[in-house]
């Protein structure tokens, strides 16, 4: 850190640490990655309050944007002097990650460079290392290992201990994981260069402001606490969204602002009106990005587009499902049901999906039979048969027969059970 006795503690460097947030010509990126900062330096009381911080920070933006220069400037707190990322993702392994997000416990660990993959193999590789990663740092848990025999087992053990940001020209969330990630976008000419370069000159502004915003904390520790844990189901139930960690990253960050606040109303540097319109602004852009976040994963998985179908069309009696008999097979129906699945043809399925979509006016089409059934796959949502020579059916008979020879889908009823946790 770079620390210089005469400017901890006073309002001029306070002032000259908040409009970091102002490196982005519109704000967004900068002000949520200088709250991230301070969340990551309050770590363990949001841990000790029983919230602990359940998400990645990922800065998405084009080569040459700035997005590196900008993630160290405004939220690196050690290693000043160099100003380099903790990692490279393409560079690194998944176990030199996982010990390099041990390394600082209440603080931020970059990760610079997720960039989409030359083949298709490589992008599986590298969005398999980036759904770890998410794992990892959502999860603040290290990947378990059977340490037991080894002399030096317990050296091999590296608890995730801060937040993690990466930077990426593009990220392709593995849904899995997507929900562990909260990502922030802007555009090539966004980061204003002069006051970025302001800030790489001044590097003591960060760790000074830093320092004495801790020690705020620290006289005000169990008051800090008691607020997070009284203030964070407050907020995180104040919007519904896609996800529920969605949630939790909204609470997260307002959360942290209004701590931000206090300290500088205590501190005398704002006063009560300041500190409101600073809060009301960090809501607002958060928001904004939350809505982005979710309408991108809207826009993206057509899985959940068929599965909404189908539940649409048996809540409103558009279909109605026939129990699977001996006597009903023969029938030849669009529908038939057991306990374990809908059965349906691939074609009425198509039908339903296109009705819901002009219903809704979604712009998310389902062009043909195999991206219907490529989609469900995705969400594990359809059985699939596997013959003997290793080939593969979606659509087959079905199990009752009794002169019916047409072809069904498998739908799992037990996705319908899990909806709200996985989609």
């Amino acid at each position: 850190m770079q620390l210089r006795d005469d400017r901890i503690g006073i309002a001029d460097t306070f002032y000259r640490a908040v409009d970091m947030m102002h490196i982005c010509s519109d704000g967004r990126a900068s002000t949520s990655l200088f709250l991230i900062t301070h969340a990551a330096v309050l770590t363990k009381l949001f841990k000790l309050a029983n919230y602990p911080i359940s998400f990645i920070y990922i800065l998405e933006a084009p080569t040459n944007s700035r997005k590196t220069s900008l993630s160290l400037a405004v939220s690196q707190v050690f290693d000043r002097d160099n100003l380099i990322a903790d990692a490279e993702f393409a560079t690194a392994t998944n176990c030199g990650i996982e010990k390099t997000l041990s390394l600082y416990p209440d603080a931020p660990v970059h990760i610079d460079d997720f960039k989409p993959g030359v083949s298709r193999s490589d992008q599986k590789t590298l969005e398999k290392k980036l759904d770890e990663v998410a794992r990892f740092g959502g999860n603040g848990v290290p990947k378990m290992r059977m340490t037991d025999f080894m002399t030096d087992g317990d050296s091999k053990y590296f608890p995730i201990g801060g937040v993690t940001i990466i930077t990426a020209e593009l990220v392709s969330a593995v849904s899995s994981s997507e929900s562990r990630m909260f990502i922030t976008e802007f555009g090539k000419d966004t980061v204003m260069n002069e006051r970025l370069k302001f800030y790489q000159d001044h590097r003591w502004i960060l760790p000074c402001h830093l320092y004495d915003f801790l020690a705020w904390i620290t006289a005000n520790f169990e008051a800090t606490v008691d607020f997070i844990r009284n203030r964070f189901p407050d907020l995180r139930g104040e919007f519904s969204f896609e996800f529920g960690r969605y949630a939790e990253m909204y609470a997260t960050f307002l959360v942290t602002a209004e701590i931000l606040n206090h300290y500088a109303c205590a501190k005398g540097f704002w006063n009560k009106e300041t500190g409101e319109d600073f809060v009301q602004n960090v809501q607002r852009i958060i928001l904004a990005d939350l809505k982005v976040m979710e309408e991108k994963v809207r826009l993206r998985d057509k899985g959940k587009l068929i599965i909404d179908a189908f539940l649409y069309a048996v809540d409103h009696h558009l279909i109605q499902p026939v129990e699977l008999t001996k006597e009903t097979c023969s029938q030849r129906l669009a529908v038939y049901e057991n306990s374990e699945f809908y059965f349906i043809q691939t074609r009425e399925l198509r039908r339903l999906v296109s009705e819901y979509v002009n219903v809704y006016r979604e712009s998310r089409e389902v062009v043909n039979d195999d991206e219907l059934c490529s989609e469900l796959e995705k969400k594990d949502a359809i059985e699939i048969f596997y013959k003997k020579d290793g080939s593969r059916e979606r659509a087959r008979k079905l199990p009752v027969q009794r002169g019916n020879t047409l072809r069904y889908l498998y739908i799992k009823k037990s996705v319908f059970e899990n909806t709200n946790v996985n989609m």
